[in-house]
């Protein structure tokens, strides 16, 4: 549900957190108004957990190219050049790995790209085994593991993958404090790679991650590297694409 601050009457149930939904919400009620933003609120129900409350700004991705003005979280920031380059130079120390193989047609879900990676490929899906840490602590959105990796995987835009970053970089904080193993099916796995396996929208094919147009993308990206490097993790970007193709994965 979104709504204003102070105004019980400003409220709009979403059937989905989208772009569409909110400029529903925008539309029926008239806001025109730069100073109601602020007091735009999303309250969100998640499983297995209590309702929370965070502004709208929170949940959006916003980039100044120009100006270099980025909205993270809700929070303004500003980077200035050296910076900027500082990001892209972490960014591109990334190992990137590409198979062809692996890229689907955009109407293959990410389930089904993480069964048939499970079926046809030797990774266990953890979207359907029961997974821990030490016996007690479940990791959420973890999608495969296959050979002392992790693998989070995403499919679409930046911002889409900007969130599977932050559930990696989760994970990495949960097992830096758990004695670095996790458990699958009762057996415990020592933890070796974190990789982000991203699917992205593009017509060509990139050499560096840096290509990927978005400076808060670089920033997520060179936080989970420091952290997965200091966890002694190796961090790995697989990149495949989604294409027009009406092929299944094979």
């Amino acid at each position: 549900m979104i709504y204003i601050k102070g105004k019980s009457s400003k409220k709009y149930r979403l059937v989905q957190f989208s772009t569409a939904e909110i400029f529903s919400f925008f539309t029926s009620d008239e806001i025109k108004s730069p100073k109601d933003l602020d007091d735009l609120k999303i309250v969100a129900n998640k499983e297995d957990s209590p309702r929370y409350t965070k502004p709208l700004k929170y949940y959006l991705d916003f980039i100044d190219d120009e100006n270099k003005h980025c909205l993270i979280e809700g929070i303004w920031h500003q980077f200035n050049q050296s910076y900027v380059d500082y990001l892209k130079n972490e960014v591109d120390k990334i190992e990137i790995n590409y198979d062809e193989e692996f890229n689907i047609p955009r109407s293959i879900p990410e389930e089904k790209f993480n069964k048939d990676r499970e079926e046809k490929n030797g990774y266990i899906n953890c979207d359907t085994q029961l997974t821990g840490i030490n016996k007690k602590y479940r990791v959420e959105k973890m999608d495969l593991y296959k050979d002392g990796g992790l693998f989070f995987v995403k499919k679409g835009t930046a911002q889409k993958l900007n969130y599977v970053i932050d559930q990696a970089i989760t994970t990495i904080k949960i097992l830096q404090q758990k004695e670095s193993k996790i458990e699958i099916d009762g057996e415990e796995k020592k933890i070796k790679v974190i990789v982000l396996w991203f699917i992205l929208e593009r017509k060509t094919v990139i050499k560096h991650l840096s290509e990927i147009n978005s400076i808060i993308l670089h920033n997520k990206l060179a936080e989970w590297r420091q952290l997965s490097l200091s966890a002694d993790y190796t961090p790995i970007v697989y990149i495949n694409y989604l294409t027009d193709k009406s092929t299944t994965t094979k």
